[in-house]
């Protein structure tokens, strides 16, 4: 079939019955195919499907002749965005998690390996997710950042330290503090992370959030349980970058930390004739 090859092997250890594995093989951005394709003399543009085989084919016999009738292949369709002419881009995402128990979720924007001439932002199609985004960029922008609070003893005193609470006993600690000891208090985890950085502004018309040039940016999404989020992650050329691949990674976590979705976007950058991007 005209346009198929191989984009690498990867040898996988034996999994348990009913294990789960992540594979993950590298496709060379000189492989990543173009826009159009050549077939049977025609220009047609390329839709391109990715296809898993597992060998040896020592499962069960296959139940018909397509890939998911087949325990031993799998498929993938696979959309690629060629970014414009004009230095800007624009790819659709889902987030969130039918299975999340999570009142909001966290969008971690790797950005480390992108030039800062490439400024991303992202624009929120839930109009909740929009909308909670927007408080919290307000109250972060109004917030007054306190010290926290002091315990200052007046005198000698003998605390008792308990190590993992009540249910280690036997692990306590007594110690003397003298006078004068401050004791500072911990201040209580935010239910969310502040997006520092993060400003709204406008897009071809769109409001949008402008992610600053860090490494990672941190985007929480307020949505409710078991919802999808539908948004657009693009970006804009301010400056002259150098050609070549630069790749953005977006891992999803709940409230405890835990990940449960990931997506990247491979951005390519080409230096056209006259040495302008």
């Amino acid at each position: 079939m005209p346009g198929t090859y191989l984009i690498g092997e990867v040898k996988q250890t034996a999994l348990a019955p009913n294990g789960s594995d992540i594979v993950n093989v590298v496709w060379p951005v000189a492989a990543i195919p173009p826009q159009t394709a050549m077939v049977s003399g025609t220009t047609v543009h390329w839709h391109p499907c990715l296809l898993v085989e597992i060998s040896p084919q020592d499962g069960p016999a296959p139940s018909g002749p397509h890939v998911w009738d087949h325990n031993d292949l799998g498929q993938k369709n696979v959309t690629i965005n060629y970014a414009a002419d004009d230095g800007t881009f624009a790819v659709a995402l889902v987030a969130g998690n039918l299975l999340n128990r999570s009142e909001s979720l966290v969008l971690l924007v790797d950005r480390a390996g992108v030039p800062a001439g490439i400024q991303l932002y992202v624009d929120m199609l839930d109009p909740k997710a929009r909308k909670e985004l927007k408080e919290i960029l307000r109250e972060e922008a109004a917030a007054t950042h306190i010290p926290p609070s002091e315990v200052v003893l007046l005198e000698d005193t003998r605390v008792l330290i308990e190590q993992g609470g009540q249910q280690m006993r036997g692990s306590e600690i007594v110690v003397t503090l003298p006078r004068n000891a401050h004791l500072k208090l911990c201040e209580s985890p935010e239910w969310h992370p502040r997006p520092s950085g993060v400003t709204i502004g406008y897009h071809q018309g769109r409001e949008v959030f402008w992610l600053p040039s860090d490494e990672t940016v941190r985007l929480p999404l307020v949505v409710g349980r078991g919802r999808l989020v539908p948004l657009i992650l693009g970006g804009v050329i301010r400056a002259k970058v150098p050609a070549g691949a630069y790749l953005v990674g977006i891992t999803q976590q709940d409230k405890d930390g835990r990940t449960s979705g990931a997506a990247a976007v491979d951005l390519r950058i080409r230096q056209p004739e006259g040495g302008r991007i």
